[in-house]
């Protein structure tokens, strides 16, 4: 949805792709570990921390709360 592509494109890179890769390709931590060249650990807090992000983002929006700023977003 829109709501969604908007929401991935607020999130920092580094936890864009561990979503991305972890819930749409359906790559492994172990795959994600070696396509983004950090240790399982890291993916798995990205994933964990992207996927909370991306419920907050969204409930907000759709809530008509204006967008938090997210720290360490790489854009």
């Amino acid at each position: 949805s829109a709501d969604m592509q908007w929401a991935l494109a607020q999130l920092p890179d580094t936890h864009r792709w561990a979503v991305l890769l972890a819930d749409v390709e359906d790559f492994s931590y172990q795959e994600i570990a070696a396509t983004l060249e950090c240790p399982i650990g890291t993916v798995m807090s990205r994933i964990s921390r992207g996927r909370r992000l991306l419920a907050t983002l969204l409930r907000e929006r759709r809530a008509g709360v204006p967008p938090l700023r997210i720290v360490g977003r790489e854009r």
